[in-house]
């Protein structure tokens, strides 16, 4: 769930299109697992939680191909014109933060987002 209870959220990124405003971010759940959150706001006043995850640390590419990796973080969007999300640009790192920086790699994931 989206920002609530011990969610810890960082590096928003906010956006404005015809429904209102958005910020987008990466939150790392109880597993210490990084997932996207979105909070919408018709105002910019009040805010609300999207309660499912924006984005997983699933890609999956244009091949038929995917992989699973730990932290997609830094989320950055490309929009239309009119502000409807067309990319979704993240920070990857495969390997565990806590425990083993020598084996932890970083890339950045490029995401097509499809109605």
């Amino acid at each position: 769930q989206a920002a609530q209870g011990d969610m810890r959220a960082e590096d928003p990124w906010l956006f404005k299109n015809e429904l209102g405003y958005h910020i987008v971010f990466h939150q790392y759940n109880q597993s210490d697992t990084v997932t996207g959150g979105h909070l919408f706001s018709p105002t910019g006043r009040s805010w609300t939680a999207c309660t499912e995850a924006a984005w997983d640390v699933s890609m999956r590419y244009a091949n038929g191909t995917s992989k699973r990796v730990d932290h997609r973080e830094r989320p950055t969007l490309l929009t239309a014109e009119d502000g409807t999300p067309e990319w979704l640009i993240t920070g990857v790192e495969v390997g565990s933060k806590s425990g083993s920086f020598p084996n932890c790699w970083s890339e950045t994931a490029l995401t097509k987002i499809e109605e």
